[in-house]
């Protein structure tokens, strides 16, 4: 009883988080099973915060940062390589 339990407060947190996030669910998770990077990666990030306790506000907050930080990085990173080719 306290694995059913378990498991729809797991998929009631994903789902909670990646509505948040504007996605679609059924597109996120063909995509996950596809091996999408983005998708996955979230994924990711969203079970190890639900494995942590982590409340799905506190979650949303920290993968938000994550993505910013993640884009900002790439952006930052591409730029460099652009100026670099020139």
């Amino acid at each position: 009883m306290k694995k059913k339990k378990s498991c729809k407060h797991k998929k009631r947190f994903i789902s909670h988080i990646i509505e948040y996030l504007h996605m679609d669910m059924l597109d996120f998770k063909k995509c996950r099973e596809e091996g999408k990077c983005y998708e996955s990666i979230i994924y990711r990030w969203v079970i190890k915060l639900y494995e942590k306790d982590v409340t799905p506000k506190r979650a949303i907050q920290i993968i938000c940062r994550a993505r910013i930080f993640i884009l900002t990085r790439n952006s930052i990173y591409l730029a460099s390589l652009r100026n670099t080719i020139r």
